[in-house]
């Protein structure tokens, strides 16, 4: 069964998330997608329906939308966003034995910038230090925000790029929930995988999908990254 969640922020803004339910689930997975992203694209619609099979439910969140009173992604930061998230997990913290948490690409931040309450397992997929290409953003003098140019033009704040160009290794070197990596084996991220696994102090279990691109796309990736994560979380 699935149903929409509306949850209202202190600063009055609606947080929207669509959850996948089936009876009698003990355990919950929050789906939580990167930037530009949604909680539309394939990996989490078809992760949601994999997931169910395989006895959980699942919620994937959106931070930004065109839903009434949703944030938008020109006006928003990580920072709100870790909140919105502490926000959704408080919702079902009573509800689940145990909740997990999937970050995708850059948004893996909003888990990293602030303990949230409740987890005690996260699974990172494909994540980034900062954008792949610095040559992407352009400034608009006259809107004061950056422009990103990913087929379609989004406008992002000086705050939040500030946040996602930051140095992350303490960060990095603080974070202590257990959890498993799942590396694409895109080039263009390489230096950044080598980054990561060399700023970690706690026990993590890391894996590569080969032939796949940082969404993964290809034929077959799909599928080798819900195997790689069903694997990970029947052992917790």
């Amino acid at each position: 069964m699935q149903s929409v969640i509306k949850l209202i922020t202190s600063d009055k803004y609606s947080v929207y998330a669509t959850l996948d339910k089936i009876p009698m689930a003990d355990n919950l997975i929050i789906m939580v997608h990167g930037l530009s992203g949604s909680s539309e694209e394939h990996i989490f619609v078809n992760g949601a329906k994999f997931f169910n099979q395989q006895g959980y439910d699942v919620v994937r969140i959106d931070f930004y939308s065109e839903k009434e009173w949703a944030r938008k992604l020109s006006e928003t930061n990580v920072s709100e966003h870790s909140d919105d998230l502490i926000l959704l997990v408080k919702y079902f913290q009573n509800t689940y034995k145990k909740i997990f948490l999937i970050g995708h690409s850059l948004w893996w931040l909003t888990i990293l910038r602030k303990d949230i309450p409740n987890i005690q397992w996260t699974i990172l997929r494909d994540p980034s230090l900062y954008p792949s290409s610095e040559g992407e953003y352009t400034f608009d003098e006259t809107k004061n925000m950056f422009l990103l140019d990913r087929g379609e033009n989004l406008y992002i704040s000086p705050h939040m790029i500030k946040e996602r160009t930051q140095d992350k290794t303490e960060m990095l070197s603080q974070y202590h929930l257990p959890t498993k990596v799942i590396f694409a084996s895109e080039e263009s991220l390489k230096d950044q995988r080598v980054s990561i696994k060399s700023s970690l102090k706690f026990p993590w279990e890391f894996v590569t999908i080969n032939w796949a691109s940082h969404c993964f796309d290809e034929t077959g990736t799909e599928e080798k990254l819900f195997e790689e994560t069903i694997e990970w979380l029947k052992k917790q």
